[in-house]
C-alpha cells in the first residue's frame, strides 16, 4: 500500500512540475513509431539539406497549422499532447535522409513558441537513428526562430545542435515534449553553406 501511495504522489508531484497549458490530443492519426521504412530519402547537395515538418505524415499529438503567418511550405505541426518530460517518443515523425558530403551539420528547426515565459514550453525532443533521444530547445519567443541548442541536463552545457555524419542514410526522429510547440522545418548544412538559414531555400529533392 505504501508504495502504491508513494506511486500516486510522486505522479502528481510531476503532473504539477509542467506550466505549459495542457491541451487534449487533437492530431491526425499515424504511425506511432514513425519508421521510415519504404520513404525515400532526402538528399543532401553541396553541404545542404532542407526539409518540411509536414513531409511526414501526422502522428498522434501533432495538430497541422497555418494560422500563424511566417512558416513555409503547407504549414507547420504544433503538439497539441501533453507535455512529456522525461518521456521521449510519443507522437514520433521520421524523417530519412541520405548525405553524399560527409562531415559535421549543424542542425537548425524553424521553430515557435509563445508562451511569455521564454524558458517555458519551447523544446522537443530529436534522434538520430538509434541514438538516444536529447531534449533540443529554443529560448526566443513570440516569433519563428532557428535557435536549435541541445540540453543534456540541468548545469550541463548548451551547445547548438550538431551531428557528424557519414556518406549514406540515415532517419532524424522527432519527439513531442511541450505543449503547444510548433516546429516548421529543419535545415542541416555544413559550416561553408552560405546563407544557410535562408527560409527561402527550397526543400530537397528526394533519392530517385
Amino acid at each position: 500500500m505504501k508504495q502504491v501511495i508513494h506511486f500516486v504522489l510522486c505522479a502528481f508531484v510531476l503532473a504539477g512540475c509542467c506550466k505549459c497549458p495542457q491541451l487534449g490530443a487533437d492530431g491526425a492519426g499515424g504511425n506511432p513509431f514513425g519508421h521510415a521504412l519504404g520513404v525515400r530519402p532526402f538528399v543532401e547537395r553541396e553541404g545542404l539539406l532542407v526539409v518540411e515538418i509536414e513531409s511526414a505524415p501526422l502522428a498522434d499529438g501533432w495538430r497541422l497549422g497555418i494560422e500563424m503567418t511566417g512558416y513555409s511550405g503547407q504549414g507547420y505541426y504544433t503538439w497539441r499532447g501533453p507535455s512529456r518530460f522525461g518521456e521521449p517518443g510519443t507522437g514520433v515523425l521520421a524523417y530519412p535522409v541520405r548525405i553524399t558530403t560527409p562531415g559535421r551539420y549543424s542542425f537548425r528547426l524553424h521553430n515557435r513558441h509563445d508562451e511569455p515565459d521564454h524558458t517555458e514550453c519551447n523544446d522537443v525532443y530529436v534522434r538520430l537513428g538509434g541514438d538516444e533521444w536529447v531534449k533540443v530547445f529554443s529560448h526566443s519567443a513570440g516569433k519563428w526562430n532557428w535557435i536549435s541548442r541541445k540540453d543534456f541536463g540541468h548545469n550541463s552545457p548548451k551547445p547548438n545542435a550538431t551531428y557528424d555524419l557519414l556518406a549514406g542514410d540515415h532517419t532524424f526522429y522527432l519527439s513531442g515534449r511541450s505543449a503547444n510547440f510548433s516546429i516548421d522545418r529543419f535545415h542541416l548544412y555544413l559550416e561553408d553553406v552560405p546563407d544557410p538559414r535562408n527560409i527561402a531555400h527550397p526543400q530537397s529533392p528526394r533519392a530517385k
